[in-house]
């Protein structure tokens, strides 16, 4: 049994990141999916709304853990996010071409900080 976890923490205002630890199965896709959700829903109901989602893929990434990837990445588009990966150049290499091919097509880092150097300033609000 996989012992990933995956756990979420806002390293900027409108930046949600997910950390998976451990493989990104089909169990922590799961896990991702709702947790991003969660966050949404907070965000929309009047918290500082989530830009970006990075998500900070651990050890691996399996074929049914990808889909959840596919998903997201769907979702996001829908809803004007920013959804970058980091990682997938360490952890592609021992995925499936398929599974792969969802990680080529997202933006990717090598670590946080180059992900937050990228991204667009936080919108500044005026009092």
């Amino acid at each position: 049994m996989n012992e990933s976890r995956v756990r979420t923490d806002r390293p900027r205002e409108d930046v949600l990141r997910v950390r998976v630890e451990g493989e990104l199965d089909a169990a922590a896709g799961a896990s991702l999916l709702r947790q991003v959700d969660a966050h949404l829903a907070v965000a929309g109901a009047g918290w500082v709304p989530v830009r970006h989602v990075l998500v900070d893929l651990g050890t691996g990434v399996t074929a049914r853990g990808s889909r959840a990837l596919h998903h997201l990445r769907h979702v996001a588009r829908n809803r004007g996010l920013d959804v970058r990966l980091i990682g997938a150049a360490r952890v592609a290499p021992r995925m499936v071409p398929g599974a792969r091919a969802v990680l080529h097509g997202m933006r990717n880092h090598p670590d946080l900080a180059s992900a937050l150097a990228e991204l667009e300033p936080p919108a500044v609000v005026a009092a």
